[in-house]
């Protein structure tokens, strides 16, 4: 089979040349015995095609310069596949790649249909529609023809990457994930002399090392369905880094080259600063700073490992308004140095992918800045709009590269806990005869839920800020109505806690059956908690929490005169791992004081804890900790 797989990839590589695509409508011997060997669809209920082989070569040259020859073959199974694969992208970044098209085509049972040359376009990413200022990002989008639901499709190119690039030569891949696969062959070449560092993680294969070339290969795949909330794809995948940097300090230094000369410090950066900073010192200069940046600079999203790391000179960054990260981020330390704060760049994941021990920056996605500061280090993250000092999110508890010239390393970063910020609410409802309800609720929030209030309201105009109380209202109980009278406080900056205030009315908050009367407790206005779904019964793969939370809901309600409370939940106390939820309350005369509390740190959970997890979200969830009954008294 493997003397099979190589003259397919000779075959294919003679016709480098050919330009023409039309004419290539010869199916080889060998490559007609792969196709034939195809498993049915029926051995992959969950699959939408299968892959063949695919292959890929990279080739570095002594000039710094790069190509990845790539050869996709794969058999279509449904209509699902059809429509993932009847147009093939490749992206590249026209800056300094480009893309060659040696061979695409549909086989089909009965003819091979070479793709028109006007069936081959290059389009503005779809992703980076509004990053055109930082990079050229394309999608090289091949219209195969023909395709059917029981199609093969062939594909061969090769993207060239010339020397003008800011970005240091390595790669993160994963080798294989969801659909079945019969090869996955993969090889970086490099001269002699070269020395790349390079880690298989999640269960692929050792590379195969000689002088000159390393080789990674996978045989008969089974594949996999994948379930929500799975952390990121090189956490459960085959997955394979490699890089020219021996340490993270050569990594740090490499882009700290590109990055540390654009953190210019003139009379335009120094002026701006001391109008932001007036007489403020410290901590809190560092935060007027940050907060001036995430609120009056546009915010766009790119991913240096796509676009490069070269960002604009701070001056040319404070003239446009506008940044990504990088961009805000040198803004930011070039501001804090100009009031002499130690300052410097630092890389870090903004989706909380685990950073592996091999130094290479491909594995993080986003720029931010952290400061010296009378002995405690902070993380600032200006591309983070209503983000307080320190925040980091889902990069907490996580590994940041501190790109500098000195300082350059590997850290880990402090763990944000759920009571690192919590909201708690206070309901207080009155209960007529008739079974009308009125009350207030107030919130006071911390940490990540006050980041939500923020993000909920601090932008909105005045009709719109009462259209989301009004809503808020509705949330609280089925039918529920606001009360004009409305309060909101700390959503202006960035720091301290966010207070709200609202008033309801609910015509039939409870209700009656004979002799027998019921109520739910209220649910929140407003909705800052969230959780992963636990549909599924079990898992094969981790489940990822990505962000800790959490929520205290106190209850006081007064039910009128002539009934007596038959149930209201039991107490209750779960604790592990992963979290807790605590119940508990008592009820004097006509009084039910109850109190529900629920913690979810950050986690990832193994399948092997999945039920667990499971049991501490259905405990919060469950319908029979939130009913009260009452019995009229005879």
């Amino acid at each position: 089979m493997k003397k099979i797989f190589y003259l397919t990839l000779i075959l294919i590589v003679s016709s480098i040349y050919a330009v023409d695509l039309s004419a290539d409508t010869v199916i080889s011997e060998d490559l007609a015995k792969l196709m034939a060997q195809v498993p049915p669809a029926e051995n992959f209920p969950n699959a939408n095609y299968y892959v063949i082989t695919e292959s890929t070569i990279v080739t570095l040259s002594p000039d710094g310069s790069y190509n990845r020859e790539i050869y996709f073959l794969a058999k279509l199974y449904n209509f699902a596949g059809k429509r993932e694969l009847s147009n093939y992208k490749i992206n590249f970044n026209a800056d300094f790649q480009k893309v060659e098209l040696i061979r695409a085509r549909t086989i089909n049972s009965n003819a091979v249909i070479p793709v028109n040359e006007k069936s081959v376009n290059d389009i503005s990413h779809p992703n980076y529609s509004d990053a055109a200022m930082y990079g050229d990002f394309q999608q090289k989008v091949i219209s195969l023809p023909a395709v059917s639901e029981s199609s093969v499709v062939e594909i061969h190119a090769i993207v060239k990457t010339d020397t003008n690039t800011s970005m240091p030569f390595g790669k993160l891949v994963v080798l294989v994930d969801e659909p079945p696969t019969r090869k996955r062959f993969y090889e970086v070449k490099f001269s002699k002399g070269v020395e790349l560092t390079w880690k298989s993680i999640s269960g692929a294969p050792k590379s195969r090392k000689n002088a000159t070339s390393l080789i990674w290969e996978i045989t008969d795949y089974k594949g996999e369905n994948i379930e929500n909330n799975t952390p990121s794809l090189r956490e459960v995948f085959p997955t394979i880094l490699y890089s020219l940097s021996k340490t993270w300090m050569d990594e740090s230094a490499k882009i700290s080259k590109i990055t540390e000369p654009k953190i210019v410090v003139n009379e335009k950066i120094k002026s701006a600063t001391e109008k932001i900073v007036g007489d403020k010192k410290g901590k809190e200069a560092i935060s007027a700073i940050l907060f001036y940046i995430q609120q009056n600079f546009t915010q766009i999203d790119t991913r240096p490992e796509y676009f490069g790391y070269e960002p604009y000179t701070a001056p040319k960054i404070l003239e446009n308004g506008s940044g990504d990260s990088k961009d805000l981020s040198v803004l930011l330390a070039a501001m804090l140095r100009a009031i002499g704060i130690d300052a410097s760049l630092a890389l870090v994941t903004s989706y909380g992918a685990r950073i592996y021990d091999i130094p290479m920056s491909y594995q993080m996605n986003e720029f931010l800045v952290i400061v010296w500061l009378d002995g405690k280090k902070y993380f600032l993250y200006p591309s983070q709009r209503y983000a307080d000092v320190g925040f980091l999110g889902r990069a907490s508890g996580e590994k940041s590269l501190i790109i500098d010239p000195e300082k350059g390393e590997l850290i880990q970063t402090d763990l944000l806990k759920a009571s690192d910020g919590n909201a708690t609410y206070n309901f207080d409802i009155n209960i007529t005869p008739d079974g009308k309800a009125s009350g207030t609720v107030t919130l006071e929030c911390s940490g990540i839920p006050a980041m939500y209030m923020r993000a909920k309201f601090r932008d909105q105009k005045k009709r719109k800020v009462k259209q989301l109380f009004q809503e808020a209202a509705s949330n609280i109980s089925s039918g529920a109505n606001l009360v004009p009278d409305t309060l909101l406080r700390g959503i202006e900056t960035n720091t301290g806690p966010v207070n709200a205030k609202l008033g309801f009315t609910i015509d039939n908050y409870m209700m009656f059956q004979g002799e027998m009367a019921l109520l739910w407790f209220p649910d929140a206005p407003f909705m800052l908690l969230s959780y992963p779904a636990i549909t599924e019964q079990s898992r094969d793969f981790p489940l990822y929490n990505t962000l800790p939370q959490k929520v205290i809901f106190k209850y006081k309600i007064n039910f009128p005169m002539g009934y007596e409370l038959v149930y209201a939940p039991p107490e209750q106390k779960i604790d592990n791992q992963f979290g807790n939820v605590i119940i508990y309350g008592n009820n004097i005369d006509n009084t039910i004081e109850y109190t529900v509390e629920f913690e979810l740190e950050k986690c990832r959970v193994s399948p092997e804890k999945y039920k667990d997890y499971k049991e501490l979200i259905k405990t919060f969830m469950k319908k029979g900790n939130r009913i009260v009954l009452f019995k009229k008294i005879v």
